[in-house]
């Protein structure tokens, strides 16, 4: 539960439910293909929703989303 207060303060509240539920798949390191399959979209939407995450957070280009997930935990 702190895991998503943290990461939410890191993000102004501005993510929504879906955003969380996208980074906890991200914080259990499930791959894109097997959250799009377990979700029933297609991995451009996961791709798409992993770039509107990191824009959320503010990271760069350079800066990985799931090295910055592992290490919000």
């Amino acid at each position: 539960p702190d895991f998503f207060n943290r990461l939410q303060e890191k993000a102004n509240h501005s993510l929504t439910q879906l955003d969380l539920k996208y980074c906890g798949f991200i914080l259990m390191k499930v791959t894109n293909k097997e959250m799009a399959s377990q979700m029933n979209v297609e991995p451009k939407s996961i791709r798409m929703a992993r770039y509107r995450i990191k824009q959320k957070l503010q990271l760069s280009k350079n800066e990985d989303l799931d090295a910055f997930i592992q290490n919000t935990k």
